[in-house]
């Protein structure tokens, strides 16, 4: 059985860009976002939502667009 889409969160949009841009873990993704490790890990654990700071810190750092970052995060309202 193959398995279907991934259905949008946090931690899918994480994994993205961890993949998309050859980053080695989630340590370097938060340095890169200029972030903490534990905020990384509480976005992963609980499943929080991407705050506007962060959004915009994807955006501007990675080039991707606001309203892929809401889809690919599951955060559209």
């Amino acid at each position: 059985m193959t398995p279907g889409p991934v259905p949008p969160s946090v931690r899918a949009l994480l994994e993205y860009l961890i993949t998309e841009h050859r980053l080695k873990n989630y340590a370097e993704l938060a340095r890169e976002m200029e972030e903490t490790s534990s905020t990384i890990s509480r976005l992963l654990r609980r499943g929080q939502r991407l705050s506007a700071k962060q959004i915009l810190r994807i955006h501007e750092y990675y080039g991707m667009g606001v309203q892929e970052i809401r889809e690919r995060s599951g955060q559209i309202d």
